[in-house]
């Protein structure tokens, strides 16, 4: 004739079918208690859930130094939330000299999304300077999001 949800975090709801939004990203033990017509518990369910942020954090560089010294060797994109990446670079005449494509899907905490520009262009080194960058990302929850933006390479 009634029941009881409580959500694992202190809230709780009498409805059948109650909404619930969670406030942090983390796991809960939720309990569902149903009562007879008399008032006594007839039967309880419990399960747990672990709720997960949908923001997403993206890292793009804005200098890197491919310079053989196994530091910032790559121009790469770091980020969480992370489904899918298109990343395209420029000369400053607007020759496309490099693009990357990943379909993916990164758990939260994940590290860059693959293959990273090297500062070359069909197997030649290019010259120090400002490159432009495109970057469309689609996130875990199918939105999109484009940057652009000038990275510079230093050697």
């Amino acid at each position: 004739s009634s029941y009881l949800w409580s959500f694992g975090n202190w809230d709780s709801s009498h409805l059948v079918s109650p909404v619930y939004a969670y406030a942090d990203s983390q796991e809960y033990k939720i309990t569902l208690v149903a009562y007879g017509l008399e008032g006594c518990p007839n039967d309880t369910a419990f399960a747990f859930i672990k709720t997960v942020d949908h923001s997403i954090n993206i890292y793009i560089p804005n200098a890197f130094s491919p310079n053989g010294n196994s530091t910032n060797e790559l121009f790469n994109i770091s980020g969480t939330g992370i489904k899918s990446c298109i990343f395209s670079i420029y000369n400053r005449w607007g020759e496309h000299i490099y693009e990357y494509s990943a379909d993916l899907s990164f758990p939260p905490g994940s590290p860059d999304i693959g293959a990273g520009w090297d500062g070359t262009f069909k197997g030649t080194q290019v010259p120090d300077g400002v490159y432009l960058y495109q970057v469309s990302i689609r996130d875990i929850a199918g939105h999109y999001h484009f940057f652009k933006g000038t990275l510079t390479l230093l050697r």
